[in-house]
């Protein structure tokens, strides 16, 4: 059975679809500035699996999978993880974890495992990052960084949420301040802003806001966010067993049409 998302480009249309932030100018992303340092190329790997471990609760289920599996599955413990959320289904659970490094959250890094009450994990979703050991220290204060990122979006308005982050680089990394600014009169749109903890610098600002063109449209079937989970039917259900990839009517049916 094919977890894996898949995208099928249907048309471009005269619909309304997602499109690029009109402030690109103002971005500034890590892996696309000239003579910068590039952001580490992180593979999101999804995939199905039949890795069983001892029932208990859905916490412990997972982290026995971290320790006999996650090694030989590209995640390298002991990393350390911070248990986010757990999501009951049908026979089973969905437990997603954040990547921590000496305690700061490790920005865009997350591992999700769906498992079975019985202690089958039959599925991960994971964007975890190699850590290089942080190059800075934390001298600047919240206050003094949030100066920093309000100058530069010039903002009328103070950030909603503010969070100590490790920013993971492909040669370096950097310990940082996040700050997510709702949208206002004078920014129109939803920013995320990383300030260097030390030195005060803009490492990151991109705009997370959506918006439309009515002239054009690439819209695709995907699952969201996976069949099993959609669906709330249990694994071995008609349709809903690994089958050499072969595709279902029941795994088609849980398709959902999205802009991209």
């Amino acid at each position: 059975m094919r977890f894996i998302i898949t995208f099928i480009v249907l048309s471009v249309a005269l619909t309304w679809a997602q499109k690029g932030s009109p402030y690109h100018s103002m971005e500034i992303i890590p892996d696309s500035r000239p003579h910068a340092i590039k952001q580490r190329i992180v593979r999101h790997t999804s995939r199905a699996l039949n890795d069983k471990v001892a029932a208990g609760t859905p916490k412990d289920m997972a982290m026995r999978w971290l320790h006999m599996f996650g090694p030989r599955r590209g995640i390298q413990y002991p990393r350390q993880w911070t248990l986010m959320s757990v999501r009951s289904f049908p026979d089973g659970y969905r437990v997603r974890y954040g990547q921590t490094y000496r305690g700061v959250q490790v920005y865009r890094s997350s591992l999700a495992l769906s498992i079975t009450a019985q202690g089958t994990v039959f599925f991960m979703s994971s964007s975890a990052k190699k850590i290089i050991p942080p190059q800075n220290s934390w001298l600047l204060d919240k206050d003094d960084a949030q100066s920093r990122a309000d100058a530069f979006l010039k903002s009328d308005r103070p950030p909603r949420s503010t969070q100590k982050v490790l920013l993971a680089l492909s040669d370096q990394s950097r310990y940082a301040w996040q700050f997510r600014y709702a949208p206002s009169e004078k920014n129109y749109g939803d920013w995320d802003i990383l300030v260097d903890a030390e030195n005060g610098a803009i490492l990151s600002a991109r705009d997370r806001a959506f918006y439309s063109n009515p002239q054009d449209s690439i819209r695709g079937y995907v699952y969201d966010p996976d069949p099993l989970t959609r669906s709330r039917a249990r694994y071995g259900n008609t349709g809903y067993t690994d089958n050499n990839d072969k595709d279902s009517p029941q795994l088609t049916a849980q398709r959902v049409l999205r802009a991209m």
